[in-house]
């Protein structure tokens, strides 16, 4: 095990020596020791919640090759499943990303530039074509990978608008049901598409979550396990009702913006995890050695720009 301190301002950070982590999965690859991190704490720019970041004790899981190195992030609609008698319904879902992931990624202190926003949201035939496509289908919602393993047509995210043969009964009753179901899970999906994967999928989710792991396990897992989070199934709300946890609103940050935030990570074995003390004890955790500080992530790569870590082509993806 190796414990770091992961400090932005220092541009001291881990994962990026972890290449083999970044790709793991659960189709036959075994998945590398995961990193658990804590402490988070905000070091520059502008307070962004009232109580202060260092208060945060929820969390997210997140794929860490997958973080986004562009801004803003290209969204287009699929020209096949393009219906103008649908702008309604598109509105709904962009409306949606910018009341959760954007206005939490939207921090005092950051540039412009360096701002997660989304932009586009045209048929993929105008533009904007080379990041998140997404078609509308009357199936099972979902991304076909993570985060920026969408990008240059890896991937696709799908979106339900009717509901009839999906969910049929419950999301199609009404129009509100219709707008409820398409919000949450368009921010659920949005979550997938910043590179975040299944809450439930961490390997410190408590017995009492009976929702199987699904889609590409998370290599960094942050803050304790987060029953609230809108990327956890355990979540006795659906999709959290399609808003975002503290958790899930604070520890993006720390993905997209760490130049602002540090944290204390180590990379822990599930013994390793079953030894460790209940959230808020007293009690001793397991004894960690010192190791060496990593890089993280490809916009920060000395190689300069368009640097990506390998990719696991075997690596199943889900939503």
């Amino acid at each position: 095990m190796k414990k770091v301190r992961f400090l932005g301002h220092a541009r001291v950070w881990i994962l990026f020596a972890l290449a083999p982590i970044a790709m793991g999965a659960k189709n036959g690859c075994t998945d590398p020791t995961p990193w658990y991190c804590d402490g988070l704490t905000q070091t520059g720019g502008s307070p962004s919640s009232p109580d202060g970041v260092g208060t945060v004790t929820q969390a997210l899981a997140a794929r860490s090759s997958t973080i986004w190195d562009v801004r803003p992030i290209p969204v287009c609609w699929e020209d096949e499943s393009f219906d103008p008698a649908q702008a309604r319904e598109r509105a709904w879902v962009q409306d949606q990303v910018r009341v959760t992931w954007e206005a939490a990624l939207n921090v005092p202190g950051i540039a412009p530039s360096r701002r997660v926003t989304f932009s586009g949201w045209t048929k993929c035939s105008e533009g904007n074509n080379d990041g998140i496509r997404i078609r509308i289908s009357d199936e099972n919602p979902r991304a076909t990978e993570l985060g920026s393993d969408l990008r240059d047509h890896n991937g696709e995210m799908i979106l339900d608008f009717t509901y009839h043969a999906w969910e049929g009964g419950v999301c199609d009753v009404s129009d509100d049901a219709r707008e409820q179901c398409t919000r949450a899970i368009a921010a659920h999906e949005f979550g997938h598409a910043l590179g975040l994967a299944h809450e439930q999928n961490r390997e410190d989710t408590p017995e009492g979550c009976h929702d199987a792991p699904q889609g590409t396990n998370p290599d960094l897992n942050l803050g304790p396990w987060d029953e609230n989070s809108i990327m956890n199934y355990c979540n006795p709300h659906w999709n959290n009702d399609g808003v975002l946890s503290d958790g899930d609103k604070e520890w993006v940050k720390f993905l997209y913006y760490p130049e602002l935030y540090s944290a204390s990570c180590q990379q822990l074995s599930q013994a390793d995890i079953l030894r460790r003390p209940p959230a808020g004890s007293s009690e001793a955790g397991p004894a960690v050695a010192e190791g060496d500080d990593f890089k993280y992530h490809p916009a920060w790569n000395p190689a300069g720009p368009g640097f990506a870590p390998p990719r696991d082509s075997g690596a199943e993806r889900g939503i």
